[in-house]
């Protein structure tokens, strides 16, 4: 008789586990969003933060600007079809001699210092923006591109603060090449400037260093350093050269929308400190986004 009792109980249970399994199976795990409004910062980390991003440092050594001595080539209105009419340094296998495009003048910083300002502590990302001429490369020639491919374009050499050449890069016509839109497989060279010079896989061309290499001593960036980025054009072919970008981590990140969540949620931040952030000359594009997040999110500033 017990045994049937507990058979019987048993099976009861059984029912029950059935039912509650399915009716837990039909509950759905609900994710709800922080929203940048919902995230809440202490005064003190919001502090914290702010420092961080201001050290932000993002610059592009424009060549028609920033060159005092350029060394060979010159600075020419690139009128063609590639070049929309910008300024860019010109360097002619025809006519300029192999040289250094150099003289670039580094920003200096401006009156915003934090804790975090010193260049040890980040890394840095430098791409130069510039192109080829076509014809070297591309349409492709029976007998004539194999060796082509291989031609010495230029040498992107970073001097550090102590004078020191800490990284080279060489950059060959085979680093220009990119997918063909007719032909996957082929190679193809459009003539377009650019950015570090990806090549047909479209590798992340970006150069990246670490800013004790570039700066050993955490010194501030001032007109007395050595701090150089330059490059060395080998005369082989024509070369357009628009820009060397600078950034680092921090401005990367900053610039790519990572930290908005932070910046939109800022509501602790002194007049003093966003008329200072608006007014700094020193990392302008970095300081004008921090600013416009701040000042333009829903809460009111102290």
């Amino acid at each position: 008789m017990k045994i049937k009792m507990l058979i019987a109980v048993a099976l009861c249970l059984s029912s029950f586990a059935f039912i509650f399994l399915n009716e837990f199976n039909k509950v759905k795990t609900e994710i709800i969003p922080v929203s940048a409004a919902e995230k809440k910062l202490t005064p003190e980390e919001q502090q914290n933060h702010l420092e961080y991003f201001l050290s932000a440092r993002a610059f592009k050594l424009e060549c028609e600007t920033s060159y005092g001595n350029i060394g060979t080539g010159k600075v020419i209105e690139d009128n063609s079809q590639y070049g929309n009419r910008i300024q860019v340094i010109y360097c002619s296998a025809g006519s300029d001699s192999p040289g250094y495009i150099k003289g670039a003048k580094i920003p200096v910083p401006g009156d915003i210092i934090t804790k975090y300002s010193n260049d040890t502590l980040h890394t840095f990302y430098i791409r130069p923006r510039m192109r080829i001429k076509r014809e070297l490369i591309y349409p492709m020639k029976e007998n004539y591109n194999d060796q082509n491919l291989n031609t010495q374009i230029c040498r992107l050499e970073i001097v550090n603060a102590e004078g020191k050449i800490v990284r080279e890069v060489e950059f060959i016509a085979r680093d220009f090449m990119e997918k063909n839109p007719d032909d996957d497989g082929s190679m193809y060279y459009s003539g377009n400037y650019h950015e570090g010079a990806g090549g047909f896989l479209n590798r992340d061309s970006l150069i990246v260093i670490n800013g004790k290499d570039i700066n050993p001593a955490g010194i501030s960036a001032d007109s007395k350093t050595k701090l150089d980025f330059r490059i060395y054009w080998y005369g082989y072919t024509d070369v357009w050269l628009d820009y060397i970008e600078v950034n680092n981590n921090v401005a990367r990140d900053l610039l790519s929308g990572i930290y908005d969540n932070w910046l939109n949620a800022m509501d602790n931040v002194s007049a003093n400190i966003i008329e200072q952030i608006k007014s700094t000359s020193y990392t302008g594009n970095c300081n004008n986004y921090i600013y416009e997040k701040i000042i333009n999110n829903k809460y009111s500033l102290r």
